[in-house]
């Protein structure tokens, strides 16, 4: 019985009751491992990357000894841009490693959006301010009328192009073309580009004529504006040629 009980606690791996517990391994988190100069040399090199800004200090200790920033101010900022949430506590930033794992609250994501600001009717909205901080109220209105409906047919007809309403969005880009033809003139790049729409949807309903001309004068603005060689230019002229399809036969028609 004292055998069988020796040889029974030995397949069991030791005290502790539960059976055998298998091999224990050590993990180890990649942070650990990443030393301060490590991780500063990795923010040297992403900052020069993605903004060509090459930070010319040792060190976060050297940053903030410089530039006369204190370390809480810098982690909050870091806190506020990044999402970060750490626990309440005052932290040892004499130590060599302030902050743990533990310290770690959470991880909220920031998310960073760019407003939809469209610059012709923005320009329209601080011509009508202008003149109407000069008293000229008729000339403001005016200015101000062309802006939102400029806001509302040139966004409304590319939306409409972009979802295939080829013939709903006709008429939005034609208003369109007819505003900036009056604002800021036949010849501007807002108007060629609306000739570019134009022309892409024509096409789709079948009014090649119309998208030819539309595209011809496209490509001439393109061509006074930038010169005949600039790559907006010669795209332009590749796109000249509008490609077809009537009763499942290719039609090309010439760029005369």
């Amino acid at each position: 019985v004292a055998a069988t009980k020796k040889k029974s606690k030995k397949k069991g791996g030791g005290s502790g009751g539960g059976g055998a517990s298998g091999p224990v391994t050590k993990t180890t988190s990649a942070g650990k491992d990443l030393s301060q100069g490590k991780l500063w040399k990795l923010l040297v090199e992403d900052v020069l990357q993605h903004f060509l800004y090459t930070l010319e200090y040792n060190s976060v200790t050297h940053m903030c000894t410089t530039c006369g920033v204190s370390r809480v101010s810098l982690l909050r900022e870091f806190c506020n841009k990044t999402g970060v949430q750490i626990t309440l506590k005052d932290y040892k930033f004499s130590l060599t490693a302030p902050l743990n794992e533990g310290d770690l609250a959470c991880i909220v994501p920031v998310v960073k959006h760019t407003d939809f600001k469209p610059l012709e009717a923005s320009g329209l909205y601080e011509l009508a301010q202008v003149q109407l901080q000069s008293g000229n109220i008729e000339v403001a209105l005016d200015y101000l009328s062309g802006a939102v409906q400029l806001f509302a047919q040139f966004y409304i007809g590319l939306l409409l192009s972009n979802a295939g309403h080829y013939e709903e969005s006709q008429a939005y880009l034609e208003s369109a073309r007819r505003l900036q033809n009056k604002f800021h003139g036949s010849q501007s790049i807002t108007v060629a580009t609306i000739h570019h729409l134009l022309a892409n949807s024509l096409t789709h309903i079948g009014a090649f004529a119309e998208a030819k001309q539309n595209k011809r004068k496209a490509y001439n603005i393109y061509r006074t504006k930038f010169g005949p060689d600039h790559a907006r230019t010669v795209q332009s002229f590749k796109k000249h040629e509008c490609k077809v399809i009537i009763n499942c036969e290719l039609v090309v028609t010439g760029n005369d």
